[in-house]
């Protein structure tokens, strides 16, 4: 799937395979152009079109590094924070931000999906715990 300039902000995170190759999972953004990513790799900017990048598919292993908490008895992992929203789903079915027990917004199913909500709701970035 082919990522769109609109969907991006600076510090998302995206994948480029080239990189996977040289030991790199995830290539953070540091700004865009119309047609291209500019991207930090090893303290450099790189810059690449869009079509050479794609998003990252939430995964448990990436939810537990951003703080989700797995529950086994309904197969779902959630996210609270003291602001008072809770981000919940299952990997099947994406997830949702959950205020005062309504689901609100679309479903996410990409790491910067969720960057951006995050970031939209607190001003902050979410932070990934050491793995």
């Amino acid at each position: 799937m082919m990522i769109e300039a609109k969907e991006l902000r600076k510090n998302n995170l995206v994948h480029k395979e080239r990189y996977e190759r040289e030991g790199y999972d995830v290539v953070k953004v540091l700004g865009y152009t119309e047609t291209d990513v500019i991207f930090q790799l090893n303290a450099k900017a790189y810059e690449f079109e869009y079509d050479e990048f794609e998003y990252i598919p939430l995964t448990e292993e990436w939810l537990m590094r951003f703080g989700f908490e797995y529950f086994k008895d309904n197969d779902s992992f959630q996210y609270d924070n003291e602001l008072g929203f809770t981000i919940w789903g299952r990997l099947s079915e994406g997830f949702y931000l959950h205020v005062q027990d309504v689901d609100c917004g679309q479903s996410i199913h990409f790491v910067h999906q969720l960057q951006n909500l995050y970031f939209a709701l607190t001003g902050e970035e979410l932070q990934l715990k050491e793995a």
